[in-house]
């Protein structure tokens, strides 16, 4: 609820005017999520030039806030921004220019690929290899070996719940 105040709060810049230097690092409110990801490569550093892209108060690793805004709630994304879509006008971010692994390109690639090809209404079932080499700490939309769900299902599970359980069922489905 306390993201949602945040969001609908009035436009407020987050850029100050123009200073030389960088925004001070805040460190960002953080909530674990309900099962740890697995360990990433570190990424490469941000180059300090580009930090500085939408203004001094974004040139930060931490919490960018306007003043007298209340801190913004814990949330397990590890870098996010907030902006007035009205306007453009930034109203937070936290890390906003880390670099981070992209969310489920791959999964966007196959829907990509593959949602022409597949008939929504078809029902498939899902087979055991569908479900071998899933990590169990990952997102999974929750089919089971045996069951029977329409390639639509499957889609909604790929998009909305980022299931890699479904991903594979549908990639077995689109030719493997």
């Amino acid at each position: 609820m306390a993201l949602s105040a945040l969001l609908v709060a009035p436009a407020v810049a987050a850029a100050p005017p123009a200073k030389a230097a960088a925004a001070p690092e805040v460190p960002c409110p953080k909530a674990e999520p309900p099962v740890p990801p697995p360990a990433t490569p570190a990424p490469p550093p941000v180059d300090t030039a580009h930090r500085k892209v939408g203004g001094d108060a974004l040139a930060t690793a931490g919490l960018a806030i306007p003043q007298g805004v209340p801190m913004a709630p814990a949330v397990t994304a590890t870098s996010w921004l907030v902006a007035d879509l009205n306007n453009g006008e930034v109203l937070g971010g936290c890390a906003p220019h880390d670099r981070r692994t992209p969310a489920s390109v791959q999964k966007l690639l196959l829907a990509a690929a593959l949602i022409p090809r597949l008939d929504p209404a078809q029902v498939v079932e899902v087979k055991r290899e569908d479900l071998a080499d899933l990590d169990p700490a990952s997102s999974l939309m929750g089919v089971v070996e045996g069951g029977r769900y329409s390639i639509e299902s499957l889609w909604l599970g790929l998009l909305l719940k980022s299931g890699n359980d479904a991903a594979n069922v549908l990639a077995r489905v689109g030719g493997g």
